[in-house]
């Protein structure tokens, strides 16, 4: 399984009330490694679907395309909520000039076909 982050994963995820829609929308709009690292562990926690949805868009904003694309890869054909899955579809489509994300689109359509 190919490793997604390159840093050590963030332990300090302890008190989840503290991330809301709003503060996960706000570390999409301001990329940054931190803030990938610590949206990848989220996405991992057991969250509310708008959490996870909103969690999905923001992973896909962050700059590191080599970590993006190996998460969706990882993710995408697991079992999630549709929501989650179109944020992912988006992601691929929005990065589709990178031929990986292009495949990954038509991989992503013939399955949810």
């Amino acid at each position: 399984m190919p490793i997604i982050s390159k840093n050590k994963p963030y332990s300090f995820i302890k008190n989840l009330e503290f991330y809301t829609i709003k503060r996960i929308k706000d570390m999409g709009s301001h990329p940054s490694q931190d803030h990938l690292n610590e949206l990848l562990e989220l996405f991992k926690q057991d969250l509310s679907i708008d959490l996870k949805r909103e969690i999905a868009s923001s992973i896909g904003r962050q700059l590191d395309d080599d970590i993006i694309y190996n998460f969706l890869k990882q993710e995408a054909f697991k079992e999630h909520y549709m929501e989650v899955v179109y944020q992912f579809l988006r992601t691929a489509l929005y990065k589709s000039k990178d031929m990986r994300f292009a495949k990954l689109c038509d991989d992503l359509l013939q399955h949810y076909q």
